[in-house]
């Protein structure tokens, strides 16, 4: 195992700030991802119909809580901040564990707590990162951001290890607990890690540059992807993305309904799905990815996600049983974030740095999250008048297209690629 130090490049004086930082995270996500299961079966009780409300909900307050954070991020101390974000959210957590099983507990309940985890893991993953970024110099954090984002991955599958063997033995008010106490114990990690970090992370942004006005980047970034036929097929390939994925989230969904009665049954069973989806996404961007943009390139690593799906659309037609359904979604999932997303990123290195910082910012906040929005609104239209068959062979064309587009996408970076290369000034 001698080659492991070889491979993370974490000096001595690194290693305690590396490793508090990394308990953050896996303590984080190992919470968030009991909590992600208790959401999706919150959504397979409440139908695809009122889901499909919550997703433009969740886009609404998306934009509105981000420049909110924004300001908070600014105006506050970020061990003030933390402290604060974390407290407030562990309390939520506090009053949702205590209302589960209550009279308290209905469509209400659930469709707040659906709309909830979906805010809390956008304020407390990028105030994380927030916190990363004021610590670390950029020479640091091409060296340790990636050991210290391992810790995600392996919360995340730990959480989801746990929903899948015990959902059924703990129970969703129980559940709810544990996520509260590994938030609190996430936030003993935060404090200890600024605490061990000393005084930059003491800072506010007040100091940042004034284009950091997030409504500011926003209409910026559309005018930067109106500008760029490049940038726009990046949209266009996220777009049909995000429609296939949004199709087999709420067909699983509405096959757990009906295949799986029990409340806590339904938890552990999308445990189990979240298991194999962050294990394989895990195997495929170490030890996948890697060789096939290197010996293949990187059109090859965006057409994987669509050819997976194609395979995905003829077994769904075929026997849309819980098991097929189940196993669709893992694979679609593990070909999308394992494969298509780092390909996906690194599009985005042949374009100028501000162009970059401005388009990414608008993609992530407004295409992504109303795409998913749309999608469901979509999804729901035609589900109740056509046959999900007629469905399946409909969604071919959308699936071909991001095949044409992620393949295009890729010969068009290498193409932007030569030319920067070409124009570069001599070292």
């Amino acid at each position: 195992m001698r080659f492991i130090p070889n491979m993370i490049d974490i000096r001595i004086d690194e290693r305690k700030n590396a490793a508090l930082a990394f308990c953050w995270f896996f303590f984080l996500m190992a919470g968030y991802n009991l909590l992600r299961p208790v959401r999706d079966a919150f959504a397979a009780e409440l139908g695809s119909v009122t889901t499909a409300r919550l997703f433009i909900a969740v886009a609404i307050v998306m934009l509105l809580a981000v420049p909110l954070f924004a300001w908070l991020v600014k105006t506050c101390s970020k061990p003030a901040l933390v402290l604060t974000v974390f407290h407030f959210f562990a309390a939520n957590l506090l009053v949702f564990g205590m209302t589960n099983g209550t009279a308290w507990e209905g469509t209400t309940y659930r469709m707040l707590f659906f709309v909830w985890v979906s805010v809390f893991i956008l304020f407390v993953v990028s105030l994380l990162w927030s916190v990363l970024a004021d610590t670390f110099t950029n020479e640091q954090a091409k060296r340790l951001f990636g050991p210290i984002a391992s810790g995600a991955t392996v919360g995340s599958i730990s959480g989801s290890l746990f929903t899948n063997r015990m959902a059924t033995e703990v129970g969703t008010q129980n559940q709810l607990f544990l996520a509260c106490l590994l938030l609190e114990i996430a936030l003993l990690f935060a404090w200890w890690f600024q605490r061990s970090a000393g005084p930059s992370t003491l800072k506010t942004i007040s100091a940042a540059p004034p284009e950091n006005s997030i409504f500011k980047d926003l209409t910026a970034g559309f005018r930067e992807i109106g500008k760029s036929r490049y940038l726009q097929i990046i949209c266009l390939y996220i777009v049909l993305a995000q429609l296939f994925s949004t199709f087999v989230y709420f067909l699983l969904n509405e096959t757990v309904k009906t295949q799986i009665i029990d409340e806590s049954a339904r938890t552990a069973h999308f445990g189990g799905v979240n298991f194999a989806t962050q294990a394989g996404t895990l195997l495929v961007q170490t030890a996948l990815v890697g060789q096939v943009v290197k010996r293949f390139g990187i059109s090859t690593a965006l057409v994987v996600w669509p050819l997976v799906s194609l395979g995905c659309i003829y077994v769904v037609g075929v026997s849309p049983t819980l098991l097929a359904v189940s196993t669709v979604d893992v694979m679609n999932r593990i070909a999308h974030y394992g494969m298509s997303v780092p390909a996906k990123e690194m599009l985005f290195t042949v374009v100028g740095k501000d162009a970059k910082y401005k388009s990414k910012s608008f993609i992530d906040t407004v295409v992504v999250r109303f795409s998913d929005a749309a999608s469901a609104t979509l999804y729901t239209l035609i589900s109740h008048w056509v046959l999900l068959g007629t469905i399946c062979v409909g969604l071919i064309p959308l699936v071909v297209g991001a095949a044409l587009a992620g393949w295009w996408l890729g010969q068009r970076r290498k193409l932007l690629a030569g030319a920067k290369s070409n124009f570069a000034p001599p070292e």
